[in-house]
């Protein structure tokens, strides 16, 4: 713990508790403090909405934005800080020595971005579509929760129908040794009416052109695959 962290607890108690009845009564904040203004845009939680076939799990590795992880230290010099902010004749020098204690730990509180929220919101949507959410929509926004009565980011999912895989078509592997080619069918695990999945597809295009280059075959190469997609969007085709 900060070394005069204890001297300032003990001082902070001190000047609290007299002014319990001046809380009560509407309390006091000092005009224009930058840290309370600082406090309304930190992000304290991050939560999805909506979701029905994904997970938090799956998403949060997704977005880059990340909420504040303060240690027991910093949440004990903050709610001792708001309360003396309480009193009007708290003295300004125990004020700025809490806020020096609090600056030591900045580097555990995050902050809300729009640009970050813009960001991140459309690389879920590059996400979801790649996973055969071709109908997702993804919207956020920030404010105080009423209920957690924390700053929370909040983004808002609508996955849509998840499209299927209608057919796939592997090009130049005709010619192939009867052995060789086996083995490469073995590797050909998608099937038609799985649900669409990029990484799965281009996990198992991996999985061939390996078989092919530990079969001789040292100057195969492969396309990135090309997808099409039905009209309604529910069935694609992977070429």
């Amino acid at each position: 713990m900060h070394p005069s962290f204890i001297i300032a607890l003990f001082v902070a108690f001190v000047a609290v508790v007299p002014s319990m009845a001046q809380q009560q009564a509407g309390g006091f904040v000092r005009p224009g403090d930058p840290t309370i203004q600082a406090e309304a845009q930190e992000l304290q939680e991050i939560r999805f909405e909506g979701l029905e076939q994904t997970t938090p799990e799956q998403l949060f590795g997704i977005i880059s934005a990340r909420a504040s992880e303060l240690s027991i230290t910093h949440e004990l010099t903050r709610y001792f800080r708001s309360n003396i902010r309480q009193n009007p004749s708290s003295p300004t020098i125990l004020i700025n020595h809490l806020d020096s204690v609090a600056r030591t730990m900045e580097s555990e509180v995050r902050y809300y971005d729009v640009r970050t929220a813009e960001a991140d919101s459309a690389a879920l949507l590059t996400y979801l579509n790649q996973n055969g959410f071709h109908k997702a929509r993804v919207r956020h926004g920030f404010g105080r929760d009423g209920k957690t009565g924390r700053n929370t980011l909040v983004f808002r999912v609508s996955e849509g129908p998840r499209a299927v895989i209608d057919t796939v078509i592997y090009l130049g592997l005709t010619g192939l040794p009867s052995d060789v080619a086996d083995r490469v069918h073995g590797l050909r695990q998608i099937r038609s009416g799985e649900p669409f999945s990029e990484n799965a597809i281009d996990a198992e295009v991996r999985r061939v052109f390996d078989e092919l280059r530990n079969s001789g075959y040292f100057r195969a190469w492969a396309d990135r695959p090309y997808v099409g997609r039905s009209v309604d969007l529910m069935h694609d085709t992977v070429v």
